[in-house]
């Protein structure tokens, strides 16, 4: 799927080979626990959103034209 209208390339890293510094976590998982407890509404698939802040960015583009 290309939603910015560009092909790119996307190559895996192994975290053996990534010069970073700061420790992580051997597995971690985004969980959002803490908002269900809170009866908060919890946020969108990150694909939609993705999708819809290009959408947005293009609109504001064709605009300045």
């Amino acid at each position: 799927m290309r939603l910015s209208g560009y092909h790119v390339e996307v190559a895996p890293v192994e975290s053996s080979r990534d010069a970073c510094t700061a420790m992580r976590p051997s597995y971690s998982v985004l969980d959002n626990m803490m908002l269900r407890m809170s009866d908060v509404d919890l946020l969108p698939d990150w694909k939609v959103m993705l999708e819809a802040y290009i959408e947005q960015r293009t609109a504001k583009k064709q605009t300045r034209i």
